[in-house]
């Protein structure tokens, strides 16, 4: 099975802030994407990281 992927925009819908916040958080490393061309895509595990960082 296959690991969901969300773009920048889902992810700014989920955690109720902006798609700049999510690009910056993106950036700093706080939340692990694989940028393609100018765009950052989040796997469903990278996001579930940054929500629950104490999990393993």
């Amino acid at each position: 099975m296959t690991e969901r992927i969300y773009k920048v925009g889902e992810i700014a819908e989920m955690l109720k802030i902006n798609r700049r916040a999510v690009r910056q958080l993106c950036d700093e490393g706080r939340i692990v994407a694989v940028k393609i061309g100018r765009e950052y895509r989040i796997s469903e595990s990278a996001y579930q990281k940054f929500i629950y960082p104490d999990s393993e």
